[in-house]
């Protein structure tokens, strides 16, 4: 890790990019808007061009679990259970 630089999972993170996690993170949204909306923002894709929203989503939690971000509660969805 270099002076003012964050290395997680490979991608290397500075003070502007922390700002713009911050900034989406403002916005409000699931944790999933915000995973895609970063992706769109930073350009960070697959090869194949989608979102790289399972990895964004991943660095998310590990900033979150550093305290560099706080991340909004995650939504709990419940299902329905059938009669049988």
């Amino acid at each position: 890790m270099t002076a003012g630089c964050l290395c997680i999972r490979g991608r290397s993170l500075g003070p502007g990019e922390l700002a713009v996690i911050r900034e989406e993170i403002a916005r409000g949204g699931s944790r999933r808007a915000i995973s895609l909306a970063l992706c769109e923002r930073l350009d960070w894709r697959q090869r194949s061009g989608r979102p790289w929203d399972p990895a964004c989503r991943f660095l998310l939690l590990e900033l979150d679990a550093a305290g560099l971000i706080r991340l909004p509660a995650p939504r709990i969805r419940m299902r329905q259970r059938h009669a049988v």
